[in-house]
């Protein structure tokens, strides 16, 4: 608890995330807290070693990198429904799993949770019977993970390159053959910013291979990891 809160002293303005140290697919993420909350949060939490970070808004990619060249992107979207109008988040959010249940990928990674959903949108002044307007997107949650609900949009050949070349410099830096990175490209009005959030070892391709929207990749990811280790089997195809 300390070392924490000598890290939040030395951010005072600054908005944090919280995670569990050994935690996975975004179960127990809490984002974009102010410095007392996180506190409070530790205080309640019953696990001895969390991980705290700055809160970089942006937006959030997953690429996937092998043998040092980034092969595919998605960008990744938290749980969200698109306002029609005339249903309420309820069902819009019924609707949306029933799409992804024509999924092969996302067909077991539903919307679910309401309680977290009712609170993270009451922090906009929504709730699940709200209408939202033709057109407009909401957010569900706060983390973008694909087992939380969230949508994998494929943009490997129109993605920033500076986020392709972060993946490849983060991946080299600790010598991972094959890799799955999440990172934010922010924009501040200034400066153009790519940060790593983590890295895989052991990444989820499925995303790549069939996201929510646009032409995905087919197998490429998974030709790539077959060709880097079985490199002789290349001239069969």
């Amino acid at each position: 608890t300390a070392q924490i809160q000598t890290f939040l002293a030395q951010h005072p303005d600054k908005r944090f995330v919280v995670k569990p140290h050994d935690g996975s697919v975004g179960r127990g993420v809490h984002t974009d807290l102010p410095a007392a909350q996180v506190l409070d949060l530790v205080a309640a939490t019953e696990s001895e070693r969390l991980l705290v970070e700055e809160h970089v808004v942006g937006e959030e990619f997953r690429a996937c990198v092998v043998d040092g060249r980034c092969v595919a992107t998605y960008r990744r979207y938290g749980a969200n429904v698109i306002g029609d109008g005339r249903s309420s988040i309820r069902a819009l959010i019924s609707e949306k799993n029933e799409v992804r249940k024509q999924n092969p990928y996302l067909e077991t990674q539903l919307i679910e949770n309401e309680p977290a959903i009712i609170s993270f949108l009451a922090r906009s002044g929504l709730t699940l019977e709200t209408v939202p307007p033709e057109g407009k997107r909401i957010l569900l949650s706060g983390a973008a993970n694909i087992a939380l609900g969230g949508d994998p949009l494929e943009v490997t050949h129109e993605v920033d390159p500076m986020v392709s070349a972060a993946a490849e410099q983060a991946t080299a830096a600790i010598v991972i053959p094959v890799a799955g990175l999440d990172l934010i490209f922010s924009n501040d009005g200034d400066e153009d910013l790519c940060c790593v959030l983590e890295i895989n070892q052991r990444p989820h391709i499925g995303g790549h291979s069939i996201p929510m929207e646009g032409p995905g990749q087919g197998n490429a990811v998974a030709e790539a990891i077959l060709d880097y280790y079985f490199p002789e089997t290349i001239h069969d195809r």
